[in-house]
């Protein structure tokens, strides 16, 4: 464009209402009676519906994860993801075992629906990259596959080999030492409710649809730093910039530790990656904010003091353990929530949802001490509720087996572009619910209930 151009203009008008209300309006009015509204555009964004650039100013007052996270990047994408993740440990040994085994004509015989074709997942790939690494226990590694879900790969970090893209960058820092990470989008479609959290190597899919927005990228709390060769200890340090970290020292009157030490007049990289997690978990800063999260990686706003910050931090922890299912509250609870009574083959045929006929359920408690046997439930679930309590409803894994006292909020909560509690189960149609699989769930549910009460805590409490 050269520069004695000028932007055009751009006029909109909204028009709503059935389509005869619209065809008469259409059929009444011309280009120069309709009431156009003139669009302000900004460097670099150009939307074609008006936006409230006021907030904007606002948003960009506070930092960007980017910027706060110095190492960040996408998660794994494997090129071939029926092979590269297995349900349990022994499902991709022997995975592996046929490809260090096999010909590559062979391997693509016998693995016939994965597809070998793409650029960094042909199966010659594949063959060398086993070979080279072998067989050790090392390379078998737990991997967050979807939410809640947790699915064993073959890890050696290698590009072009069993998995397309490992990301050795980030994933190492998962692989070395313990560690969080905090996992969210750069774009959506939709509303925004693209942010997980792990422990664990991760998929690129973990937040978002193959193909769609809302894929996750991956920002660790720590980086591990190379092993001192004399003595083999793994060093880490906080993968966070010092200057924003400062500066919300500062705005908070407290002293930066990088590592917790408990030290009620500090804060630690854990405090801080909690206090951005309940931000972003607040339905009122996803509201205010929406449009702009759309397009780019979340900004969050610095905390006003040192109340906010801890309050919100707490919040924040209570969601982390929740996402990483090691809250208090998810022990022992087999019976005080998604009771599982019925006796039968156990086998997911068609999940759906049914509500309980005129039963309400209050919101659920964050005690780790609660643990209702299934009178004290089954009483619960049917007693009087705060208006606007959630319905409860039954989940129905086959014709005679379901799960009880199942909120509605927690069947249809979002988590990125997925709704766990009805995903798990449709990715397991035709396989035979273990006793481990069943509690899983169970807890699944406690999960997405708890973080529907605390996400209303924090704009609540705010």
């Amino acid at each position: 464009m050269n520069e004695d151009k000028k932007l055009a203009q751009v006029f909109h008008y909204d028009l709503y209402g059935k389509r005869d209300e619209k065809y008469n309006f259409l059929l009444s009015n011309n280009l120069e009676t309709v009431q156009w509204r003139e669009l302000e555009f900004e460097d670099h964004n150009f939307f074609f519906v008006p936006k409230d650039y006021g907030v904007k100013v606002e948003y960009d007052n506070g930092f960007a994860i980017t910027d706060l996270f110095i190492t960040n990047g996408p998660g794994i994408i494997s090129k071939r993801d029926g092979l590269a993740f297995q349900e349990t440990k022994n499902g991709i040994v022997e995975k592996v075992k046929d490809i260090y085994n096999l010909s590559c004509e062979e391997i693509k015989r016998k693995y016939d629906k994965i597809s070998w074709d793409s650029r960094d997942g042909k199966v010659e790939f594949c063959k060398k990259n086993v070979m080279k690494y072998g067989l050790d226990d090392k390379y078998f590694v737990q991997c967050n596959y979807r939410p809640f879900d947790i699915k064993w790969t073959y890890y050696t970090g290698e590009s072009r080999g069993f998995l397309g893209w490992p990301v050795q960058k980030i994933m190492q820092h998962f692989l070395r030492g313990k560690n969080v990470g905090l996992v969210t989008a750069r774009q959506c479609v939709g509303n925004w409710q693209y942010v997980m959290c792990t422990k664990n190597i991760c998929d690129f899919n973990l937040t978002g649809k193959a193909g769609r927005f809302g894929s996750g990228s991956v920002f660790p709390l720590y980086i591990y730093l190379e092993a001192n060769k004399l003595f083999g200890n793994e060093k880490r340090k906080p993968n966070l910039d010092e200057i924003i970290v400062n500066e919300i020292a500062k705005t908070v009157d407290l002293k930066f530790e990088s590592e917790k030490s408990g030290d009620t007049d500090k804060f630690a990289p854990i405090d801080l990656l909690d206090y951005i997690y309940a931000v972003l978990h607040s339905p009122a800063y996803r509201e205010k904010y929406k449009e702009f999260l759309k397009i780019d990686f979340p900004r969050v706003p610095f905390p006003e003091s040192a109340e906010q910050f801890r309050r919100l931090a707490a919040l924040g922890s209570e969601l982390r353990q929740l996402h990483l299912m090691e809250h208090p509250a998810l022990h022992a609870l087999q019976n005080s929530i998604a009771a599982y009574n019925e006796r039968g083959s156990n086998t997911v045929e068609k999940p759906r949802w049914e509500p309980a006929a005129a039963a309400t359920l209050a919101p659920i408690s964050t005690s780790p001490a609660e643990t209702l046997a299934p009178a004290d439930a089954a009483v619960a679930a049917n007693a009087p509720s705060p208006s606007g309590a959630p319905l409860l409803g039954r989940v129905w894994i086959n014709d005679t087996q379901y799960f009880d006292g199942v909120p509605s909020v927690a069947w249809n909560f979002y988590i990125g572009g997925y709704q766990p509690a009805q995903k798990w189960l449709k990715d397991r149609i035709g396989r035979t619910l273990e006793y481990d699989d069943i509690v899983h769930y169970q807890r699944i549910i406690k999960v997405l209930a708890m973080t529907n009460e605390i996400m209303t805590n924090i704009d609540n409490n705010d």
